[in-house]
């Protein structure tokens, strides 16, 4: 086996194991969304679909990556604050994740699925979003600040990225190579 072949393997071995959660995300992203509409559970959502298309993309399955990019570029209109939020909305949204949810539920069960309808399903309900959202979805959105999201990235750094390294450094001085 060549080493290209072991790197696509591991990172569709990754895609398999990361990609449910993600959809979970997206799947309580919209509930909660239906709950109470916040710029921070846009950002969520968004970033979920963002990250689904990433990784779709990086192991070649194009019906997940574009269906993403749909729910992506829905999300990012809803940055906008003179969106309107209402039933007719939501319910398209939730449409748009079910077209996202079939295909990636077949590929991690192993299953076969007609791309080309799921795609024009697709197709249908973002065509549906975008005329509903008119001008917003066209619009370069900005993106919240990490301040608009209540999000203390000095905090961040330090409760993942350094108590990580401490870990590894603690485990290292217990267990020193020779």
């Amino acid at each position: 086996m060549s080493i290209q072949q072991t790197i696509q393997d591991e990172g569709y071995a990754y895609f398999l194991a990361e990609a449910p959660e993600l959809l979970q995300n997206i799947e309580r992203g919209l509930f909660e969304l239906e709950e109470d509409f916040h710029i921070q559970k846009v950002h969520s959502l968004m970033r979920s679909a963002h990250n689904l298309k990433g990784a779709a993309a990086s192991v070649g399955l194009e019906t997940i990556k574009k269906v993403a990019h749909y729910l992506e570029d829905v999300f990012k209109a809803l940055y906008n604050p003179e969106v309107n939020l209402d039933s007719e909305l939501l319910a398209l949204l939730f449409e748009g994740y079910e077209c996202l949810r079939e295909p990636l539920i077949a590929e991690v069960n192993g299953n076969k699925i007609n791309d080309g309808e799921i795609l024009d399903r697709a197709a249908n309900v973002f065509a549906s979003c975008q005329e509903k959202l008119g001008d917003f979805m066209g619009e370069d959105a900005q993106i919240p600040t990490a301040a608009e999201l209540g999000f203390d990235i000095t905090l961040s750094i330090f409760e993942t990225g350094v108590t990580q390294r401490l870990e590894e450094l603690k485990d290292a001085l217990k267990n020193p190579q020779t």
